[in-house]
Parts: structure tokens; C-alpha cells; sequence
């Protein structure tokens, strides 16, 4: 887990995540990142879920879902969902986490978690300044 001061009085944390490449299982890496939680007396997560679009529940997303909904019964309110590059459908593209969220929620009331949705465009260092217009 990697802590980043932010200007703002925050602090920004990086977890390895569930489905690490160092075949960590997810309990353990909840549970590290737990305990550095409590050792630097952090009392409050909001959790940023970037993932790929999905219209479908996958296994992946459900142990994303899982992972999240074990650091506490209400952290589905601190939540923001971000899908990757979601086209047009960002409402069809975040449905498998929408489904997912509920699964995991642990609780009978509606869920809502804001989901926006990004595309990332590289820009070439010796780019033209400005692009001609083809019409």
C-alpha cells in the first residue's frame, strides 16, 4: 500500500487490489491494507472503483465487489465508479457493476454509486499544433 500527501490535507492511498499479479490472496491484502489504515489512524475511505466496461456481472467485478463491501457495511456511500473508456452506454457499460454492487451491499436498501466514465487519449509530443478540418 502506497500513502500519497496531497496539497489539499488529504491523504491518497494505492492498494495492490483484488486479482494481484503477486498472487496475494484478497483477505490478505485487506487485511495489510486494514492494518495501515489503523496505524495511521485513518477514519474515514472514500474509494475510487476504476474499471473496465462491463455489461455483464463477471468474476472479476463480483470479487472487486466483494473486496470493496468487506472494509465496512456503509462504504457503498463512499463510492465512485469509473469505467474506462465506455462509448456512448456508460448506463449498459457500468451495468455488471451496478448488479455486482447490489449483490455485495450486505443491505435491502437501494444503492446508488455515482459512475462516470473516461477516455484516455495520448497526445504524440511533436503533434501538430492545430488539426485541419476534412470537410
Amino acid at each position: 500500500m502506497s500513502v500519497y500527501a496531497g496539497s489539499d490535507g488529504y491523504n491518497y492511498i494505492d492498494t495492490v487490489g483484488a486479482e494481484d499479479s503477486r498472487n496475494l490472496s484478497d483477505a490478505y491484502v485487506l487485511n495489510q491494507a486494514q492494518r495501515d489504515l489503523y496505524k495511521r489512524k485513518v477514519k474515514q475511505v472514500k474509494v475510487i472503483w476504476i474499471s473496465n466496461p462491463n455489461e455483464r456481472e463477471s468474476s472479476t467485478i463480483q470479487r472487486q465487489a466483494k473486496y470493496i463491501g468487506a472494509i465496512d457495511k456503509d462504504i457503498w456511500k463512499s463510492v465512485l465508479v469509473v469505467i474506462r473508456e465506455p462509448g456512448f452506454q456508460l448506463e449498459s457499460k457500468a451495468q455488471g457493476i451496478q448488479t455486482a454492487i447490489k449483490e455485495y451491499s450486505n443491505t435491502t436498501d437501494s444503492i446508488t454509486v455515482p459512475v462516470i466514465g473516461y477516455l484516455n487519449i495520448d497526445w504524440v509530443k511533436d503533434s501538430p499544433e492545430y488539426i485541419l478540418h476534412l470537410g
